[in-house]
């Protein structure tokens, strides 16, 4: 099924500029399809080619193409369409991340109080770990904002403990990891193995020297409503004092985690 942006647009005077305005154009009136949905629960394909002002097939190949996607689906009742099932996951998967800052922070003041390290949020971004939320020592802080531009997830706690709970990030940041060259490369995809073997066996993942040198982390996911991984919490701090921790840190760290997935409603 060919994607949105490669649908014609159906306006049958519109001049065809070149690729990128036509494409511009096919994303908004895709758009468009679905802000007549703010109005009325259901619509047909006459409706909304009525409302749009393009042509009826062009409305329906667009229904049709969101359709394949689970973004409107067609209630077989009454033939006509509504929105589905995954534009709620996406939106709720947004109101979980924008919440999540805010919601969280009691919990990483708590985490921090008891264990004296810097606790963060963090997130995937493409093939980098970004961390925008932490309370604790700023030049931890700075030393991982340092590293995550290197695209090196599969490295950190944060990018093993998503990959745990996602089949498509574990693939990806596996084939990160053998990116490089040699017994680097043998060596990176079997530490991450043995940490996403770990986290099955205690709930967290680990990183000792990997994500930056001299720092080590623990790491456990914070889960959507469907159960996917969002983001994570992450304990980090130098080396030779979360080691010792890292059986203590792992007992507190997953209940942590389970409030702040309740809190932005995975419970």
């Amino acid at each position: 099924m060919a994607s949105v942006i490669d649908l014609p647009t159906g306006l049958p005077d519109a001049p065809r500029q070149n690729a990128r305005s036509d494409t511009l154009q096919s994303v908004t009136t895709a758009l468009d399809v679905l802000d007549c949905f703010l109005s009325a629960p259901e619509l047909g394909v006459s409706e909304i080619a009525r409302r749009l002002g393009i042509a009826k097939s062009s409305a329906h190949r667009l229904l049709t193409t969101l359709a394949a996607r689970h973004v409107v689906e067609k209630n077989p009742e009454t033939g006509q369409y509504r929105l589905g099932v995954h534009l709620f996951a996406l939106g709720h998967l947004a109101q979980s991340r924008m919440a999540l800052s805010s919601l969280a922070l009691p919990e990483l003041q708590r985490l921090h109080g008891a264990t004296g390290f810097t606790i963060f949020i963090g997130l995937l971004d493409g093939e980098n770990a970004v961390y925008p939320h932490f309370v604790g020592n700023p030049s931890v802080s700075a030393q991982l904002a340092q590293e995550s531009v290197r695209r090196r997830a599969h490295a950190t706690a944060l990018g093993r403990a998503m990959a745990a709970l996602d089949p498509a990030i574990e693939r990806r940041l596996r084939m990160q990891a053998a990116a490089g060259r040699g017994p680097e490369a043998a060596r990176a995809v079997k530490e991450f193995d043995r940490a996403i073997e770990t986290f099955r066996r205690v709930g967290v993942t680990m990183s000792r020297d990997t994500a930056a040198p001299g720092l080590s982390g623990v790491a456990a996911p914070i889960r959507t409503l469907a159960g996917r991984p969002v983001a994570a919490l992450v304990v980090a701090g130098p080396t030779a004092s979360v080691i010792p921790n890292a059986d203590r840190i792992a007992r507190i760290l997953p209940p942590a985690a389970a409030r702040v997935s309740r809190l932005v409603g995975a419970g």
